[in-house]
């Protein structure tokens, strides 16, 4: 702990304040912030070793704390310059002041602190002095900062996706593992002809083509055992409209760090044109392999009938040789 009344040309001090400084010897230097004590005009009376660090030179005997940063440079921490002392306003109206952050300037570089006063009565509640406290709290503020960056980052990126999932142009669903439909997006409504709400109140499966549920069924048990991670299936689905269409469906689990299932999503997109594509081309190829045996039943027929021609011929002309 340094005193700085040694050598010091100021009148004596207050037997209270006096009593407090002798006090507070030895204690100084055990606090892990920056503090010093000073009288009712603001003179430096002792200060520990945090101080110095903090403030990078020791105030000269007698010096007052308003003379000895009267050209330094302070913010608040938004950044606009301070124009009011702290310390003044809590000798002039003994409130104290807590966790007040300000930025000053250390050999060039930017330094957020924290500042707490307290301010030192008499017996008779007059303010005599204060201790005044600072806290270097840079690394702390880099680090809320980054957090609030982070913190920002994932929200704009949780907004993205949500724009992306509510108008992503296939239907997206999250399923629970009792088969409860969590959530869905409007391509989901589209493709069903159901509402939103309508589609959560139900299960899953409920709208699928009786006679296509099975298999989908048994590979969504199999995902909630964990025997999948992911299948997909082709199958028919019957709108709210009576329509029934197909679908084509990816499922993917989503698992939390213990390997549990926390829900399913699925991908479903609207497949009835590709399938009827599907079924003209196949259509298209059945006949053309109908004509197809056709035509050679045909040739072969020909072939056979014109055989049959040159060997009668054959024989006509053996015989008129014969006859020769």
């Amino acid at each position: 702990m340094r005193d700085a009344n040694q050598k010091s040309r100021k009148a004596p001090m207050l037997p209270a304040l006096n009593e407090m400084l002798r006090a507070s010897d030895g204690i100084l230097d055990l606090l892990p912030v920056a503090t010093f004590i000073c009288d009712a005009q603001g003179v430096i009376l002792k200060y520990n070793r945090y101080a110095v660090e903090l403030w990078g030179r020791a105030p000269r005997p007698g010096q007052s704390h308003f003379e000895f940063v009267e050209n330094g440079q302070f913010w608040e921490s938004d950044g606009t310059p301070v124009t009011r002392s702290l310390l003044r306003d809590v000798l002039a109206n003994g409130t104290p002041v807590r966790d007040i952050e300000r930025i000053v300037e250390r050999h060039g570089v930017h330094v957020a602190v924290s500042v707490s006063i307290d301010p030192l009565f008499n017996a008779a509640g007059d303010v005599i002095g204060a201790v005044h406290c600072v806290q270097d709290i840079t690394e702390r503020k880099r680090a809320v900062d980054a957090l609030a960056a982070s913190r920002q980052h994932l929200l704009e990126q949780e907004q993205r996706l949500a724009v992306t999932y509510e108008h992503a142009a296939i239907g997206i669903s999250e399923i629970d593992p009792t088969g409860r439909i969590l959530r869905v997006n409007e391509a989901i409504c589209s493709i069903s002809g159901y509402s939103r709400e309508e589609i959560q109140q139900s299960m899953l499966f409920r709208y699928s083509h009786p006679d296509d549920t099975d298999s989908d069924r048994e590979a969504f048990r199999k995902q909630v055992a964990g025997d999948l991670d992911f299948y997909s299936v082709e199958k028919r689905f019957v709108r709210k409209d009576g329509r029934t269409i197909w679908i084509s469906v990816r499922s993917s689990s989503v698992r939390d760090a213990a390997d549990r299932l926390l829900y399913v999503v699925r991908v479903m997109q609207d497949i009835t044109e590709a399938k009827l594509v599907e079924q003209r081309q196949k259509l298209l190829i059945d006949e053309l392999n109908h004509r197809v045996k056709n035509t050679l039943a045909t040739v072969q027929s020909l072939a056979a009938q014109t055989a049959r021609v040159q060997r009668g011929l054959r024989r006509s002309a053996d015989r008129a040789v014969e006859g020769a």
